[in-house]
């Protein structure tokens, strides 16, 4: 082989090394500031939070994939169906570049009685590319543990929650009186148990410590189906209204991590 074409080969093979270096390191750095607390923290706490009735997030597939973004918010007391009560909207879409193969977008609605905190009426829109569109309506009654969707009636348990409910009442534990974490959950008309631990933690952050609630739980099936249960470990900001800032998700082996981004 010439002695230029040699040269060559190796040029290349070192160009490539370096690229992959690159793309190692970025991949790790990607992965950091998705998950881990402080990084995330970090960038929160330069910006004042305090009074935020939107949370935006964004969605990690693997934790470094972009998969979706998602804006919750606080619409505060609103007057349903005669009554007042708490209004929680969330809407999520996925992100640009999944969108370049399939879109989706989710719409949810929560009402919440003010004086038990459980909700009363829970409303979904989901939106996939070539799929119609499909709406849910849920109406709970809490007293008689039943709901109802689409005229047909299902038991549920004893201060049941949907999907929307359940994070604005995790967000009033009071983490310095215990350490447990259980709730029922109603989702897809499924009865589904929410239980594990919680701890304080202290972060260090920007030169100060923050302090933090780290949660562990599972999410099972109260039928006992094995196919249905995720993993989930959870930071709550203690001092800036129980704000979660990071979720990290493990769903039938699939990791996702959805960071806090703003609050505003």
């Amino acid at each position: 082989m010439p002695k230029e074409a040699r040269k060559g080969g190796e040029l290349m093979r070192r160009i490539i090394f370096a690229i992959f270096a690159l793309a190692i390191a970025m991949f790790l750095l990607s992965s950091k500031m998705n998950n881990d607390p402080a990084a995330i923290l970090s960038a929160l706490s330069k910006k004042n939070a305090s009074g935020s009735t939107e949370l935006k997030y964004k969605l990690y597939l693997l934790g470094v994939v972009p998969a979706g973004e998602a804006l919750l918010t606080d619409k505060g007391e609103v007057e349903f169906n005669g009554k007042k009560v708490y209004h929680l909207h969330a809407v999520a879409e996925s992100s640009r570049i999944f969108s370049l193969f399939f879109h989706g977008r989710a719409q949810m609605d929560s009402y919440i009685d003010p004086a038990t905190m459980l909700p009363v009426a829970f409303m979904q829109k989901i939106s996939l590319s070539g799929k119609p569109d499909t709406e849910k309506e849920v109406t709970y009654d809490q007293v008689h543990n039943v709901m109802t969707s689409a005229g047909i009636k299902r038991e549920i348990l004893p201060r049941t929650h949907d999907a929307l409910s359940l994070v604005f009442s995790l967000r009033s534990v009071d983490f310095s009186a215990t350490d447990t974490i259980e709730f029922n959950v109603n989702t897809n008309q499924k009865n589904y148990i929410l239980s594990g631990n919680a701890q304080k933690k202290e972060l260090p952050v920007n030169h100060g410590i923050i302090e933090v609630v780290q949660a562990k739980v599972q999410i099972k099936r109260r039928d006992g189906n094995p196919y249905h249960q995720s993993s989930v470990e959870m930071f709550v900001w203690e001092a800036n209204k129980k704000i979660p800032f990071l979720i990290k998700i493990s769903a039938n082996g699939i990791p996702i991590t959805v960071k806090l981004v703003e609050a505003r």
